[in-house]
């Protein structure tokens, strides 16, 4: 009796244990729509209304939702007389399977003439073949899709069925799915996606996958009466970007539908431009980049004559480099610079280095007590206001520690998460 109560105790504590789990994990998910969704306001009447679909790069990650590009493309249609509200209802984190299965509902609530799509590099995950009610619900909660996202690693390639090809769906006697992929140098890899956890991210499979995802958008875009126009990632980057940039254009190209290829637009811009004052580390834009790729967004639709108005010219015409920085006011206080909404952190200390500190960003500051003490204030942190100035003051125990002996500050920009973004010069604090 002993055992089993014991037992019925440890039981009791894991399923509490499971439920505030599952309980903070939807919290948190709460607290992530926030994020869902940037639609304007309603357009007023007989205006077009369009819609843009997306990740965090429709969605305006890091900047304001008037700097995305959905926004201040609407703002330049308007300027020339277009009467268009857009609707941004893109998501941070979406991939293009989890936008084939909202989008319905997005096109039978805005009825767009347009239907921009902006999507691909979230592509790890994709959604369930075929489900019974007891795997739907269990595959639902919170706490099993932590579990296979941290499993999914361990996962092993199944042995291929026979004669497979280069793409292949393999059903399993129990109705869920396995994805065969078999290179060119025979080597064979299974995703099993019937839970709706994995599938494919990388490679040819990968962008397959994206490919037929964007098809299927453009049908359902034709279908409600909207015309589809498929967008690249403006910076052709990194070991995935160029792959799904090819995906959508043979998604474009096979559907049917628009094409604003961004990564060949803007290439030559940006081979003559400090990529780094339009971009951030994350290729996200910069508020300057969101102008950057909505003016070339609008002079591709103007091509492809789904707006009738005249051209904007080159899209870095009115784009001025970002001007990121501090200076000292006086001897205790700075004047910073960066991205309006932007993180900052000030660190100071008594001389110039060159020691770690973010990734790939150094810090031009020598380690010592001063330093130390910098890191550990939250007086030295904050954000930039709406015009992207910021001013603070040393607070008095960080002054004193100084005295009169030289000071050296330097600036850290970060986004959400202390994701740093750059790091300026080193600054000595006049005498």
């Amino acid at each position: 009796m002993r055992i089993l109560r014991k037992l019925s105790r440890v039981l009791g504590a894991l399923l509490v244990g499971l439920l505030l789990l599952e309980g903070s994990l939807w919290l948190l998910a709460w607290g992530r729509a926030a994020f869902a969704g940037r639609a304007s306001a309603t357009p007023t009447a007989g205006a077009q209304t369009w819609l843009a679909v997306g990740d965090s790069h429709t969605y305006g990650w890091n900047v304001e939702a008037s700097a995305a590009w959905p926004a201040v493309l609407e703002r330049l249609l308007r300027a020339h007389g277009a009467e268009v509200g857009i609707a941004n209802e893109a998501v941070p984190g979406q991939n293009t399977a989890t936008i084939l299965s909202v989008l319905p509902a997005h096109l039978a609530k805005y009825r767009p003439r347009v239907l921009l799509v902006l999507a691909g590099l979230n592509n790890p995950f994709s959604r369930p073949e075929h489900e019974g009610a007891l795997a739907r619900a269990l595959h639902a909660t919170r706490t099993y899709k932590l579990a296979r996202a941290a499993l999914q690693r361990f996962e092993r390639a199944e042995p291929p069925p026979a004669h497979a090809e280069a793409f292949q769906t393999h059903v399993r006697p129990d109705g869920s799915t396995d994805v065969v992929a078999v290179s060119r140098t025979g080597e064979v890899r299974a995703f099993h996606v019937g839970d709706g956890t994995l599938a494919a991210g990388e490679g040819e499979l990968g962008r397959d996958w994206i490919a037929r995802d964007l098809e299927r958008i453009c049908e359902l875009a034709r279908a409600a009466g909207a015309v589809p126009v498929l967008l690249t990632y403006a910076r052709e980057e990194g070991e995935f970007v160029p792959g799904v940039n090819f995906a959508i254009r043979t998604a474009a190209s096979k559907g049917g539908a628009a094409l604003v290829d961004l990564a060949r637009v803007l290439e030559v811009g940006l081979e003559r431009r400090a990529a780094d004052d339009y971009f951030f580390k994350d290729l996200h834009p910069r508020a300057i980049g969101y102008e950057v790729v909505a003016r070339a967004i609008h002079d591709a639709l103007v091509d492809a004559r789904i707006v009738d108005a005249p051209q904007l010219g080159d899209p870095w015409a009115t784009a001025a480099a970002l001007e990121v920085g501090l200076r000292w006011t006086s001897a205790t206080e700075l004047e910073l610079s960066g991205d309006a909404g932007l993180e900052y952190t000030v660190l100071l200390a008594r001389a110039r280095g060159d020691q770690p500190g973010f990734g790939e960003h150094r810090i031009p500051l020598a380690a010592d007590d001063l330093f130390d003490a910098s890191k550990k204030s939250t007086a030295l942190s904050g954000a930039f206001d709406a015009q992207g100035k910021a001013r603070l003051a040393l607070p008095a125990a960080l002054a004193s520690a100084a005295g009169d002996e030289p000071v050296h500050a330097a600036l850290v920009l970060r986004t959400k998460g202390w994701l740093v973004q750059s790091v300026s010069a080193a600054v000595e604090r006049p005498r």
